[in-house]
């Protein structure tokens, strides 16, 4: 059997022989970061590692960590480096991409907070700021840097 849940609510992962072979060759081949780290994950959590362990080498969120193990266990290597966007909701910012770019392209827009004021006002809607900062990562909406202090004499 694959799937064992121990006493504190944590996933392990027993790969057999031929699926231990194979994830050793995806972890060789595959180039995609995103799609590296999933591997890695599982390789750490047959490896007998804890969930924190593994979010902390990989540079990731705890939950992360327990998603991929819950679609690894769901789906085994077969079909786990593909992403399953389908469903997700769309952003409501995403009407609004092309605008958002070009007013912090065209003002000073040096803090998370003073854009979250101008979506809220221009739209009527409320952004969360750290999703906001991973929203325009995503994007690629670049906030201005504030100039450094010029320091007096």
């Amino acid at each position: 059997m694959y799937l064992s849940v121990k006493k504190d609510m944590s996933y392990t992962i027993n790969l057999n022989k031929r699926e231990e072979t194979a994830l050793k060759e995806l972890l060789k081949n595959t180039e995609r970061s995103k799609v590296l780290k999933r591997y890695q994950c599982i390789y750490f959590k047959h490896q007998g590692l804890s969930n924190t362990q593994i979010a902390d080498l990989l540079c990731v969120n705890i939950d992360t960590v327990t998603d991929w193990i819950k679609i690894f266990l769901n789906k085994r290597l077969n079909g786990f480096g593909e992403f399953d966007y389908e469903g997700r909701r769309i952003s409501q910012l995403e009407d609004h991409k092309e605008d958002i770019n070009k007013y912090v392209n065209e003002n000073i827009v040096s803090s998370i907070k003073q854009l979250q004021g101008y979506i809220e006002d221009s739209y009527g809607l409320t952004v969360e700021h750290s999703w906001l900062f991973r929203y325009c990562k995503k994007n690629s909406i670049v906030l201005t840097k504030r100039p450094k202090a010029i320091l007096q004499k």
